[in-house]
């Protein structure tokens, strides 16, 4: 999931996706159920680094992705965050 960081607002988008720690829960509602992600990679990469977005084969990985600088998004490093499923409801 990509989003902006949202000047305008501290509680819109990824604003805090610089606050996410290892072992934070991530939690994703789509319609009646609930999945839950517990993170294990917090990192800023650079534009070249597509890497951590390719698929992986039965790993159910969610990764959270925005600009690390807010105001040059096209050249700027990217807050990455990555978690992997232990729950669904």
């Amino acid at each position: 999931l990509a989003a902006h960081k949202m000047s305008y607002s501290k509680n819109l988008g990824f604003a805090k996706l610089n606050k996410v720690k290892k072992g934070d829960l991530i939690q994703v509602i789509i319609g009646d159920t609930k999945y839950i992600y517990k993170v294990f990679l917090c990192t800023t990469v650079n534009n070249s680094e597509t890497q951590y977005l390719d698929n992986v084969d039965n790993d159910k990985i969610i990764t959270l992705y925005t600009c690390e600088n807010l105001y040059d998004v096209r050249n700027s490093a990217k807050i990455l965050v990555q978690g992997r499923l232990i729950d669904k409801k």
